[in-house]
Order: C-alpha cells, then structure tokens, then sequence
C-alpha cells in the first residue's frame, strides 16, 4: 500500500529521498499508535519535530499535494504528543490518591476493609492504617496479610488523632477515608477521578452508599439522602458525608484545619461544616461505598448525648467569623433546636449543672440571631462575626 502510494507522488515531483522520508515517518506513526497508551513521551515529542521540520523543507519545494499530506501527518503526531502528555498526567493523578484507615480493636473486620482497597480497579499509591492502641492482633493481622500496607502504631489517642496521623504521613495529593468497619464497591477511586476530572476545580468529592445493619440491608431515610454542590444547610442537622465516601483534596488540610482531636464523636461532622460552609461537593450518586452498623464497639453507641458535641461545633463555627449572614441564620436556628432537644433529656434526668448550662447558651444565641435579623432582615452574603 505504501508502495502504490509512493508510486502516485513520484510523477508529482516527489524526491526519492522525500518519499523514503514518508514511509519512515509512517512507520513511525503506526508504531506509536500500537504501543503502550503510555508511552515514553519524549519519543513522541522526537518525531513530532521531525515531522514539522521536514513538512516545513517540502513546503518550500512547492510540492503542495504532498505537502499537505505531510503536514497532516505532523498534526497527527502533535495530537499524538498531547494525548500521551495527558494521559501520563492522568495516570499520575490516579496514583497519588492516599488512603487512611484508623482502626481500633479490629483486627476481625479491617481485612474486609484492606482488602476492598487493594482490589480497586484504579491502584492508589499508599496505604495507611493507623492502629489506635488496639489490645487485639490487629497490628498483627495486617503485618502479616498486607505487607503492602503502611502500618503505624500509637498509643489509644481516638479516631481523629488518628486521622491526623495519617493524614500527616500521607504523601498523596487527594487522599481517601476509609473507617476500618466499611469497604469500598472495586471501581470507588476509578469513578471518582474520573468524575473530578469532568470537574476540574472541584476537590472534595462523595459517593451514595449501602448500609448493613446487624447483617441485613436497610434502606437510609430521606433524611439521610446524599447530596451535592452547595450543601452546608443540609450539613447542619447531621453529618452529611460518610468519612468512607470522600476523596479529597489535601489543600482543604491547610485551609481548613485537622480533625478536632478534642472531640471524640461527631468530629467528621465538625470537619465537613468547615469546608462545605466555603466549598460546593461533588456528588456521585452510585452506591460505592458498604457501610457496616449495629455492632458493638461502635464509637455513636459509646457516647451518650450526641447532641452536644454537634452543638460544640456549631458554635465554633459560629464564633470562626467565616459564615455568611445567611448561613449564620442557619445554623443558629440549628444550634437552638439542638438545645432545645439536649434539654428536654437533661431535665427529664434531673442533671440541673447541665440545664442551667445550656438555659444560658439558649439565651446567648436567641439574642444573636435576633441581633442578626433587625441588622441583616434580607439574609445577605456578607461575612458577619460576634
């Protein structure tokens, strides 16, 4: 086929030299297109300037039919180049997701949860498990069983220390929670690259998920719906991101802080209101994510009155000076239900300290949202402080 090819050109003027030159760089063209997606780059950006610069020596022969033809094989192999450019950037990408798994006398579970990582259809680039002082074989269990894994050991400090920990060792650009109960679906990383790569100034991203409860499937409540872009609303009542869900973006870390090691529950709904307040989320509306309730050692069940660490973190939200009026509105009208709820238990068990406590944080914030109303009646999105 090449031969009848060159046999056409070479009653148009077409030197022998020319023609051999066409066949190399055709060659060289087919070559590329069957080799590896990721090919070496520099090869590729070789041969584009040879194409270009020998397009540009038959222009000025003035063979204008084969110039032509030879500048379209220039612009293939610059195509070429810039695709193998951005899939090597892609690949890149994919392989600079960490991911952190704080556990705590797990050693049963956490190979679910190890194990649904490494089958990920997108490899990532670390693995992190950060065992919390656990007195079973957990540590064991994964030396032995995951040696790929990265394993630190601290003394019992709770899950958002050991959060940070990891966090702190990560070395990937987008990093990846996983609580050490829950497994992901084989595609979760592949899906949500993919997806923050449709949305390239996004860098927090979440995904529906299953729950299991005491080994059964059970249906969330609407309440309970995931959602994405602008959610902070939707974040006030309760924690509206499954730490197992997310992939996000380590500059959220520098922007917005650690996880709260003073709180011992509810610090994952602390840590979201202080992004989402700033930042719209993706949302992946697949199930990719298991999540396991019901047993025992379930940090929610060991914590009696929820409630008032949430109401912690809303006040720190409230006294950060970050929220816009509206969202200042929100979430006082949120912080008063809260305390209102945490009240009505307090006095029907007769803890006086905490009603008379939380009498005056009622008092407080009545004032300050009242305040807010005659000052901004409008619900502007000015920054507003107390």
């Amino acid at each position: 086929q090449v031969d009848s090819i060159s046999l056409e050109f070479k009653y148009r003027g077409l030197s022998h030299h020319q023609l051999k030159r066409l066949k190399e760089v055709k060659k060289e063209n087919q070559r590329r297109k069957e080799e590896s997606y990721f090919g070496k780059v520099r090869s590729s950006s070789h041969m584009c300037r040879s194409a270009t610069s020998w397009t540009s020596s038959t222009v000025d022969s003035g063979n204008v039919l084969a110039s032509r033809l030879q500048i379209s094989y220039a612009l293939e192999s610059a195509h070429l180049l810039h695709l193998r450019v951005a899939a090597q950037q892609e690949h890149e990408a994919m392989n600079r997701v960490s991911v952190i798994i704080p556990t705590h006398n797990r050693a049963e579970v956490l190979p679910r949860a190890l194990r649904s990582v490494f089958l990920q259809t997108t490899p990532v680039a670390e693995v992190i498990v950060v065992d919390d002082g656990s007195t079973d074989n957990t540590s064991t269990v994964v030396q032995r069983d995951f040696a790929e894994a990265v394993l630190i050991r601290q003394s019992n400090r709770g899950v958002s220390h050991a959060r940070n920990r990891g966090i702190e060792q990560a070395k990937g650009e987008w990093l990846a929670l996983l609580d050490s109960d829950d497994e992901w679906k084989p595609d979760k990383i592949e899906v949500q690259l993919r997806t923050l790569q449709d949305h390239p100034a996004g860098r927090i991203c979440h995904t529906d998920e299953i729950w299991i409860r005491n080994g059964r499937r059970v249906n969330p409540m609407n309440k309970h719906r995931k959602a994405g872009g602008q959610i902070f609303r939707n974040c006030l009542p309760r924690c509206a991101l499954s730490p197992s869900s997310v992939l996000f973006h380590r500059s959220l870390i520098d922007e917005f802080g650690n996880f709260d090691e003073t709180l011992p529950v509810c610090e994952d709904y602390d840590f979201w209101l202080r992004v989402c307040a700033a930042l719209p989320v993706i949302y992946v509306p697949e199930k990719l994510v298991v999540k396991y309730g019901g047993h025992e050692d379930q940090l929610s069940r060991a914590y009696r009155g929820m409630d008032r660490y949430r109401i912690f973190a809303l006040e720190k939200l409230i006294q950060s000076g970050k929220l816009t009026a509206t969202q200042a509105r929100e979430t006082l009208d949120e912080i008063l239900k809260k305390i209102d709820i945490y009240l009505s238990g307090a006095t029907r068990r007769q803890r006086e300290a905490e009603v008379q406590l939380y009498k005056k944080k009622r008092a407080v914030y009545t004032t300050q949202l009242s305040s807010l109303v005659q000052q901004d009646p409008v619900n502007s999105t000015k920054v507003v402080e107390f």
